[in-house]
């Protein structure tokens, strides 16, 4: 839900990203041009655990396989990546200025967030 609750943003398992009016007719405001979940990969989809807003809820962080993509949700843009791990990210979130994410590959990284 976007901070002023006037549009719901959807990531579908294989990545999409979609901006949705909840006032405006329901119509669709914004979408990612990129499909970043799909992939032959069996764990390429997004779980809930791997997609996380920001504080100030203006980004959306998802994060397929090793990497971390921070999304303008009023565009659906992307305005970052970083490849974060060497295996599949298991969890991700975002607190304050830091982003934390957890892999498989057995690592822990904090990062500080910036807005871009």
């Amino acid at each position: 839900l976007s901070r002023d609750e006037d549009s719901l943003v959807v990531v579908t398992e294989s990545g999409a990203l979609t901006r949705w009016s909840l006032r405006k007719g329901h119509e669709l405001l914004a979408e990612s041009s990129l499909d970043i979940g799909a992939s032959a990969l069996p764990d390429s989809r997004l779980d809930c655990d791997r997609v996380a807003f920001t504080p100030d809820r203006d980004c959306i962080v998802v994060a397929p396989r090793d990497q971390c993509l921070i999304f303008n949700i009023d565009s659906a843009s992307l305005s970052d990546c970083t490849r974060r791990h060497k295996d599949l990210i298991s969890v991700i979130d975002v607190a304050a200025d830091r982003m934390l994410s957890a892999s498989e590959d057995g690592t822990v990284r904090v990062a500080q967030y910036r807005k871009v």
